[in-house]
């Protein structure tokens, strides 16, 4: 039982650091975009194009930081699910070993 426990401990801290990296690579397209917005915003291009660029840059970029939440989420919801199998098969040790 015990084997197991930690079997499955090591599978999700490998989905810890998957998504550790996933969110690496989303903060680095969401600071090239920033930059690219930064660029774009101090370009002498025509006013209205301009902000056609803008405006699909910062869309981007609000969809970037949703992605960057989203993996944090299921990242603290595997880890809170983790937390619950161990504690699961602990209590069945411990009522293994009693019977």
């Amino acid at each position: 039982m015990i084997l197991s426990v930690s079997s499955s401990s090591s599978s999700s801290d490998y989905s810890a650091v998957d998504n550790t990296d996933q969110v690496a690579r989303l903060q680095q397209q969401k600071e090239r975009l920033e930059q690219q917005l930064q660029e774009v915003s101090q370009s002498k291009e025509d006013e209205k194009i301009k902000q056609q660029k803008i405006q699909l840059l910062q869309m981007r970029i609000q969809q970037i930081e949703a992605q960057i939440q989203q993996v944090k989420e299921a990242k603290n919801n595997k880890c809170n699910n983790s937390m619950s199998v161990t504690a699961s098969a602990n209590t069945s040790s411990i009522v293994d070993t009693l019977v």
